[in-house]
């Protein structure tokens, strides 16, 4: 076989077990090692590779250790950090769950009426507070204050008797009478008239005193026949009067009598309220005390007659 030829080597292989030449394998093997080929022949029989040293194969072995110990130190942190990084994700997940979950509803406790009421102020030793009492500013009030004040009750009142009272007919008839289109006359000095239009009283004029409790006028008892007035004015709005009608040493009165006060007039007044009063008030009371008699005039006398007597004597 010429040189040609052996180098082309086999054409092919067809299958099975096929025994390749020798030099073939010699230069796969070559090209792998990556020497320089060498100028061998086909039969020549190849150098054998220079030994090596001690020193080479300890640096060869450090250098497998130090790869190994390398990968070994590798996956050893590959897994901390993923055990650490499980850890942490677990806490997190905790964590929001808890923070997101509604704390369960507190049961519910029993009323306590003594829990609940708020502390009494306390209050310091020895001292006493009172309520203040301030008197309302209303103008009546300052006319009163000043210039006296004139009241008036148009209209007949209300009379209410006391069932246990007996019979007091005759005597409500009066006190209606008494008291229909009655006129007050307050002074600045705490002093009060009672003027009364009833003509079956006429001329009557009962005087007394009186105190305000702010916007409340309370009278002294007035004796009438055998029985005692007591009355009280609320000057506020709706201005009422209220009189109790008493037997002397019962507190409890035997006809209360109750009206509206429709016309309050600074000044003293009294008698042109009367005046014009009188014509309206026509009750006419069975039982009521006669009115005393005018006085019979004086006869008409001769100052001639006087003169000549008085020179006589």
């Amino acid at each position: 076989m010429s040189e040609q030829e052996e180098d082309r080597g086999p054409t092919k292989a067809t299958g099975g077990e096929y025994e390749l030449p020798l030099e073939h394998t010699q230069r796969v093997r070559a090209r792998q090692q990556g020497p320089a080929p060498t100028q061998l022949k086909v039969h020549d029989e190849p150098e054998p590779p220079p030994p090596r040293s001690s020193t080479e194969l300890s640096e060869r072995a450090r250098r497998q250790r130090r790869m190994e110990r390398d990968r070994r130190a590798e996956r050893r942190a590959i897994g901390v950090v993923g055990f650490a990084l499980v850890l942490l994700g677990g806490g997190a997940l905790v964590a929001v769950n808890l923070l997101m979950d509604d704390p369960p509803p507190a049961p519910p406790q029993p009323a306590d009426p003594a829990a609940e009421a708020p502390p009494a102020p306390s209050r310091p030793m020895g001292v006493i507070s009172t309520p203040i009492e301030e008197t309302p500013d209303l103008p009546v009030l300052r006319f009163l204050r000043q210039d006296g004040l004139t009241v008036g009750a148009e209209g007949l009142p209300e009379v209410v008797a006391r069932p246990e009272a007996g019979e007091i007919g005759p005597r409500a008839a009066v006190e209606s009478c008494r008291f229909a289109y009655g006129v007050w006359e307050l002074s600045p000095n705490k002093r009060f008239r009672f003027l009364t239009t009833c003509e079956a009283l006429k001329g009557q004029i009962l005087v007394g005193a009186y105190e305000v409790e702010g916007a409340t006028v309370r009278m002294s008892p007035l004796p009438a026949q055998d029985m005692l007035l007591v009355t009280e004015m609320s000057l506020e709005r709706p201005s009422v009067a209220h009189t109790r009608v008493l037997r002397p040493g019962d507190p409890s009165p035997v006809l209360e009598v109750k009206q509206r006060l429709t016309a309050l007039r600074p000044g003293l007044e009294g008698e042109a309220f009367r005046d014009a009063y009188e014509p309206r008030n026509t009750i006419a009371p069975r039982g009521a005390p006669a009115a005393a008699p005018p006085p019979p005039p004086a006869a008409p006398r001769d100052p001639v007659l006087d003169m000549l007597q008085g020179g006589g004597q």
